[in-house]
């Protein structure tokens, strides 16, 4: 008679060990989870503050890039911005002078821009010893070397990463550096040197000088892609001036406008609805002396890819 009730006892202790709780584990678990997704995100932090430092400082300077924030901003009396770009008598009223130039003239346009920022402070704080031409030189080199991905990011986050990082896996410290500085000190020309920049890299054909270092087609639209198509290209340009990033914007939707008329929109992509909020931007910015040569060249653009829907 004991035998079954013994036996009953003990298959009833068994279940009962068996039928332990599982929710501390749970608990133990999703703590471990915050803990790990609260590191990763003050890690990336801190990543992302130490990046921004080497961007924010000439060559040499050791301070953070929140202390030269806060510098800046408590001298000039609030934040940076560069949105004073054209801000001149007439604006929107004259046309910017496209393929006015032949090839080796704006070649030498672009070499006549480099010597001037020789004789800028900024420039020779560098140290190297070369100039500023050389510098851009090594600099088209290294991005035309390894373009980005411009589309696709949301079928390979690799892409993303990649994208994100672009240019700080690129470009060293004194590459960035002068980028910056030369947007940040040039900006009342701003308009004029980006004109002669896209006539540069679009010439009817190129100058035997030169040739070799212009950037392929497929480059040119890879990175405008990327600045129009991506969460990398996007973000750098929002973290720019409005006026900054409207300019950048039109100049990539030309690129791609291009690309499409030649057969070469190899990634397929649609600019139609940003060429839509970037005319809307510009037609309402009051900072852009060429605003109505850039709505009128828009528009046309708009029209052509309206037409095909």
């Amino acid at each position: 008679m004991n035998g079954p009730l013994l036996c009953s006892g003990v298959g009833d202790t068994m279940r009962k060990k068996e039928r332990r709780p599982i929710w501390p584990w749970l608990a133990l678990s999703a703590v471990a989870a915050v803990g790990i997704l609260t590191g990763y995100i003050i890690g990336y932090h801190l990543g992302t503050e130490e990046m921004r430092a080497q961007v924010e400082h000439g060559p040499g300077d050791e301070t953070t890039a929140g202390e030269v924030i806060q510098a800046h901003d408590a001298q000039e009396g609030g934040p940076a911005t560069d949105d004073t770009i054209g801000q001149t008598e007439g604006v929107g009223e004259d046309a910017l002078p496209y393929g006015t130039s032949s090839p080796a003239e704006i070649e030498a346009e672009v070499k006549e821009f480099f010597a001037f920022l020789d004789t800028e402070d900024y420039v020779e704080r560098l140290g190297e010893g070369a100039t500023s031409y050389e510098h851009f030189e090594r600099i088209i080199r290294k991005l035309s070397s390894n373009p980005p991905i411009p589309a696709g990011e949301g079928m390979n986050l690799k892409y993303m990463y990649r994208n994100i990082f672009h240019f700080f896996r690129l470009l060293n410290r004194n590459d960035l550096y002068l980028i910056r500085e030369t947007i940040s000190n040039e900006t009342d020309s701003m308009e004029m040197n980006l004109d002669l920049f896209y006539r540069w890299l679009t010439p009817e054909g190129p100058s035997a000088e030169d040739k070799d270092l212009r950037p392929s087609p497929e480059v040119r639209y890879q990175y405008a892609g990327f600045f129009l198509n991506t969460i990398g290209g996007r973000a750098y340009l929002f973290r720019r001036s409005l006026g900054l990033r409207l300019l950048i914007s039109y100049y990539c939707l030309l690129i791609i406008h291009e690309a499409d008329q030649e057969g070469r929109n190899t990634y397929g992509i649609d600019v139609l609805p940003t060429l839509l909020a970037v005319k809307h931007e510009i037609g309402n910015y009051p900072g852009l002396r060429y605003r109505d040569e850039y709505l009128r060249r828009l528009s046309s653009m708009e029209s052509y890819y309206l037409a095909r829907r």
